[in-house]
């Protein structure tokens, strides 16, 4: 019997220990994260330029057409613009799988009124867009916009833009967004 109550005592002690341990443990990568102790260290550089020429180029082109009365901005996320359109809470409505499809893309401009309406997309497409991935990006974008009734204006890629041309192209997707 004394053998007994010493083995339970012994035991006791034992799993006072690795509780004592498992806390202490828990405490400790609690406290790492905490501190920001990473595995890999944060470094960045910054990009040259946030639009290549060709980018810099057509935005001049828009600029000058939005004068005054609109505004253009560039690099727009396109869960910015859109969002899915069905209840983010109703069980199996597919919300996070929607929103998963555009949080990490991009379109390359938006034009706005004064007060940041949204009037239309334009997405420029250089020679990339030939590409296989990026033929299935550029349908899925465009279904997107289609569906959400947001006019979405392609441009391809030009060594000179007529800005008519482009007003002309950027105006009818506005007026009839179909």
């Amino acid at each position: 019997m004394v053998e007994f109550v010493l083995f339970l005592f012994g035991a006791l002690i034992l799993l006072s220990i690795l509780y004592f341990f498992s806390l202490a443990h828990k405490r400790k990568s609690t406290t790492t994260a905490s501190q920001g102790q990473r595995k890999h260290p944060i470094k960045y550089k910054p990009q040259a330029q946030l639009f290549t020429a060709t980018e810099k180029k057509f935005l001049s082109v828009l600029e000058s057409i939005a004068g005054d009365e609109l505004k253009v901005f560039g690099k727009v996320r396109v869960s910015d613009i859109l969002t899915p359109a069905v209840n983010k809470f109703e069980k199996g409505s597919g919300w996070h799988w929607l929103f998963s499809q555009i949080s990490q893309k991009h379109i390359d401009f938006v034009i706005t009124d004064q007060n940041l309406n949204l009037l239309c997309a334009v997405e420029l497409n250089d020679p990339s867009h030939q590409r296989k991935d990026r033929k299935t990006r550029d349908q899925f974008i465009l279904e997107a916009f289609q569906s959400a009734n947001v006019p979405l204006v392609m441009i391809n890629t030009q060594h000179k833009y007529l800005e008519e041309h482009i007003a002309e192209t950027i105006a009818k997707k506005i007026v009839s967004p179909s």
